[in-house]
């Protein structure tokens, strides 16, 4: 009797998000990298008319080529260090999870940029993706605005694929233990009495718009104390 074939399960898609990298550390790709990050609404929630004469008219006619200094003295030789260790982080995370899967890496802002990395994974027949923001605390200018991107995009599809999101993962052990590792070998050498860590933050009608009950964020002086 004759058997019927199978077609091979397509693989499972890996797409990591950061959010992003000049092409190069000089002022007119810096420039056109802070367009695109500072044009976006989640990240300057204004109404669209002030929000372009804030980026034209007061950031970028002198910020890019300030920025684009502090980007030469970190650049290396391969590169943007966000852009090449994200790029060595997706290169280890493929070789872990083996031929069942395909990992990509995708910018919000930048290249690779994230419909390329999307557009990747559509076109090798992936049917199930695994969105992983490489943010640990969860905003809307940053995981908030990558997932609205990839929802636009998965939303022109005749059969989207599938969408599963990694959530924060600020308080994971393994996050945790790796950051310590990380950090251990120059706390060892420089042996300081006091660590500070210092966080970007994020403007107030952020925080209030992030709890659309209204029952919570800043309504009590020790609000922040709670998860």
């Amino acid at each position: 009797s004759a058997t019927a074939s199978v077609a091979p399960r397509p693989p499972i898609g890996v797409l990591l998000i950061n959010v992003g990298t000049p092409d190069s550390p000089d002022a007119s790709a810096v420039r056109r990298y802070l367009r695109q990050f500072l044009s976006d609404p989640r990240v300057i929630d204004l109404a669209a008319p002030l929000r372009w004469m804030l980026l034209n008219l007061v950031i970028l006619p002198r910020r890019p080529a300030q920025s684009a200094e502090a980007y030469r003295k970190v650049w290396g030789p391969k590169g943007s260090p966000l852009l090449v260790n994200s790029q060595d982080f997706a290169g280890d995370l493929a070789d872990e999870l083996g031929a069942d899967y395909l990992v990509t890496l995708g910018m919000r802002y930048g290249n690779p940029s994230l419909e390329s990395a999307y557009k990747r994974l559509v076109e090798a027949g992936v049917e199930h993706i695994v969105l992983f923001p490489l943010y640990p605390q969860r905003a809307a200018s940053s995981t908030g605005t990558s997932l609205e991107a990839i929802y636009q995009l998965a939303s022109k599809e005749w059969r989207p694929p599938a969408l599963h999101v990694v959530e924060s993962f600020y308080n994971d052990e393994g996050f945790l233990n790796a950051a310590a590792a990380q950090a251990r070998p120059v706390l060892d050498e420089e042996t300081p009495d006091h660590v500070l860590f210092s966080f970007h933050g994020l403007p107030e009608r952020h925080i209030h718009k992030s709890d659309p009950a209204g029952n919570f964020c800043l309504e009590a002086s020790d609000c922040c104390a709670a998860i």
